[in-house]
């Protein structure tokens, strides 16, 4: 999920900072979600795609299927 949320961020040209703001959430928190290092609620996925008028389900596509692929490896 963590670079799902990155992929949002960079392809809108956006800072931690930035992007924090614009969903109101701490910058370090962006920082732990980008890099796996927390759970992103469903919370703040309906923020960030209420925020970037984004389908929920484009933000999470192939989410399971490389995360699955990633755990056999």
């Amino acid at each position: 999920m963590g670079d799902r949320i990155k992929e949002v961020r960079t392809t809108r040209k956006m800072t931690q900072v930035e992007f924090g703001e614009a969903i109101n959430i701490a910058n370090y928190q962006i920082s732990r979600y980008e890099h796996g290092k927390d759970e992103v609620s469903i919370f703040v996925v309906m923020r960030i795609c209420e925020t970037f008028d984004i389908a929920i389900e484009e933000l999470l596509h192939n989410l399971y299927t490389e995360e699955a692929h990633a755990s056999t490896q």
